[in-house]
């Protein structure tokens, strides 16, 4: 990586923790719970399944995955469909964590005195419950919400913001990101530089002209790229 990079920009779900990971354990323990299917039940790994596929990465509104998980367990599902959403947002709470390697990241980063932030769509209640529950806003006081901001990813405001916020230049930030417009193409069109979380998946061939300048499979594997006590250490 360039040496010229000072600060770092995160995503929030699905980069500095795993959502979908958090949302099979949701699901697995709302099939178990709501649906009465055993965990050695057949019927039960199924229907995680299905409610995972219904998900979409998280990109189903909640309205649209809990109406589709109630037609299709009704009449087990006595709850409205407002009820089931209000009771998910709650739950969802008890499932998110940071894994080993992202707390390894978020230490060296300490350690070689770069700051981050986080840029994240979404409601501004949901989203800093989840940062706080997470921790990171013991860590970063650069956060940046899509409500509370007025835009949201890809509009390069937001992105032009947080890196007034940290102090630095866009060219002087590295934005890691899972989503490849929102996250990869925004950063990209102000002029920062990127590295994609995967996630075992193809470059979208829409976007090939403009890809990000790392793809990586895990926040672990920014930690080799650091250089202890350097500030310019990526």
């Amino acid at each position: 990586m360039p040496n010229t990079i000072r600060a770092l920009l995160f995503d929030l779900d699905d980069t500095l923790y795993s959502r979908n990971a958090a949302f099979r354990r949701w699901a697995q323990e709302f099939v178990h719970n709501d649906l009465g299917l055993a965990e050695d039940d057949q019927r039960c790994q199924e229907a995680v399944e299905h409610i995972i596929d219904l998900d979409e990465w998280g990109y189903s509104p909640r309205e649209m995955l809990f109406r589709k998980i109630k037609e299709a367990h009704h009449p087990i599902l006595q709850k409205s469909v407002d009820q089931l959403i209000e009771t998910y947002n709650h739950q969802f709470l008890d499932h998110i964590r940071l894994e080993e390697e992202t707390q390894r990241l978020l230490t060296a980063l300490k350690g070689a005195g770069l700051p981050f932030g986080i840029i994240t769509n979404g409601a501004i209640s949901r989203q800093l419950h989840r940062i706080r529950v997470l921790g990171l806003d013991k860590l970063t006081s650069c956060i940046f919400i899509s409500e509370r901001f007025g835009c949201e990813k890809p509009d390069s405001a937001i992105f032009l913001a947080a890196a007034a916020c940290l102090g630095y230049e866009p060219d002087d930030i590295l934005f890691i990101g899972d989503h490849p417009q929102k996250d990869i193409w925004g950063a990209r069109r102000v002029r920062m530089h990127t590295a994609w979380l995967h996630h075992q998946r193809e470059w979208p061939a829409e976007l090939m002209e403009t890809p990000p300048d790392y793809s990586i499979g895990s926040l672990g594997e920014l930690c080799a790229l650091l250089t202890p006590n350097s500030t310019s250490s990526l």
